[in-house]
């Protein structure tokens, strides 16, 4: 017996010596503390991102370690360790300095705002373009909620009332427009001056079966399925030759998904280890995989916040038909990509903190336009595809947040909370593009 007692004694006294944690903050140039940062150990393939105070904790094995700390917008940095230098606990803070933006030097302007729709006692949740119309979903204390079809300035519309609350106007692959309710989504049917809803599906089958497809040429279809912890995506291009075979293109960010993947897993360790057997959703076999369900306790509800908030957003990287090719924002290898060809062009303005991870495509011009947002203000440059660079752009300065970008014509259009009304959204357009 003890001699089975001073092995393990033995065992615990070389294991905890052959182990290190690493700990401390990580910081801009102007002390403030970042948050979500990657700080990870290359050789290891062991990291940690730096909590809402922008502290980190990362355990490691005692040897020669090689960290890597990166942060949207900043200068990745590479620190080397000698294993001789380290002790069990170990302090390291970081500074990481500010990338040059992209945006500097180039030119931002104003143009007039226009009030497309604004009208007493209305709210107008979403809209979408109609050739010429607008289609408005929009809710009123008098008619309760119905969708109309108007024109730009005018003061009435064909109307037509709604049985459920709608949330958003969608626009599918195939061209029709969806009305998304709570558990339904209803296709809309175009005919004379007339409108209709012609089919139901359940919200399921239709974010399984027809949201998914994002786009089509003459060649293919194209459609997209988000990987685990949101840090893959997967395009897969069904050719309209049904004869051919389908192609599949994968974008990973494989130091990301690791940093997710650890962090959900301790997750389920501090769920398991808070709650009986008996209650626990996991075990029970009810469990979905969704982690917001497993807020047993202050310290869980912090972790999940900052899993989904942060460290599970999805990458964001669009294709779209362009000129019949099909050309891919691919912001997570910083290029842009036509795949019907071996052209890659370069591409930084998405490392700017200020960048708004969202482009618009404007089929009428074939103009690319994303934005950049400060303190609440944005604004709008068009993408060179032949440089990656941006081009003069925009200011919607009058307009703190505005929500629905959509461009049409050379205009973005937008909602905005009414200044003199807080809970009602105007229609507002600016032009970003000289024809």
């Amino acid at each position: 017996m003890r001699t089975l007692l001073f092995l393990i004694l033995l065992f615990l006294n070389h294991f905890l010596h052959s182990q290190v944690t690493i700990y401390g903050s990580v910081k801009n140039e102007k002390g403030e503390f970042l948050s979500g940062a990657n700080v990870y150990e290359i050789n290891q393939e062991k990291g940690a991102p730096s909590n809402e105070n922008g502290h980190y904790f990362l355990e490691l094995k005692k040897e020669d370690l090689k960290l890597r700390i990166s942060y949207i917008g900043y200068h990745t940095k590479v620190i080397e360790i000698p294993k001789s230098k380290l002790t069990q606990d170990y302090k390291l803070d970081f500074i990481l300095e500010a990338k040059t933006e992209e945006i500097t030097g180039v030119e931002v302007t104003a143009s007039p705002v226009k009030k497309v729709i604004s009208e007493d006692n209305l709210n107008i949740l979403d809209f979408e373009f109609l050739g010429d119309s607008l289609l408005l979903i929009q809710e009123s204390t008098d008619l309760g909620y119905f969708i109309e079809i108007k024109s730009e300035f005018a003061s009435n519309g064909l109307r037509q009332k709604l049985s459920f609350r709608p949330k958003s106007l969608e626009l599918d692959c195939f061209g029709n427009i969806q009305i998304r309710g709570k558990d339904s989504v209803y296709q809309m049917a175009f005919q004379d001056q007339y409108f209709y809803l012609v089919d139901q599906f359940s919200k399921t089958d239709y974010d399984k079966l027809i949201a998914p497809c994002l786009t089509q040429n003459n060649t293919y279809y194209v459609f997209k399925e988000n990987g685990e912890h949101g840090k893959s995506i997967q395009y897969t291009l069904f050719p309209k030759d049904t004869a051919k075979e389908p192609e599949k293109l994968e974008i990973v960010d494989l130091d990301g998904w690791k940093v997710a993947a650890q962090y959900y897993i301790e997750i389920i360790a501090l769920y398991n280890a808070s709650v009986s057997y008996g209650d626990n959703v996991i075990y029970g076999g009810i469990w979905d995989g969704d982690v917001k369900k497993l807020n047993e306790s202050p310290k869980l509800n912090q972790m999940i916040v900052f899993y989904d908030k942060i460290l599970s957003q999805p990458l964001y990287s669009p294709i779209f038909n362009f000129h019949d090719a099909l050309i891919l924002f691919d912001h997570t290898n910083n290029r842009i990509r036509y795949l019907n060809s071996k052209n890659e062009i370069p591409i930084t303005y998405h490392e700017s903190r200020k960048w708004v991870d969202l482009i618009l495509f404007d089929k009428n011009n074939q103009i690319f336009v994303t934005f950049f947002k400060n303190k609440g203000l944005y604004t709008a440059h068009s993408i060179n595809t032949q440089t990656g660079k941006l081009e003069n752009g925009i200011i919607l300065e009058e307009n703190a947040y505005p929500e629905n970008l959509k461009i049409k014509n050379g205009f973005i259009y937008y909602l905005h909370r009414d200044p003199n009304d807080f809970y009602k959204n105007r229609l507002l357009k600016q032009k970003v593009i000289s024809n």
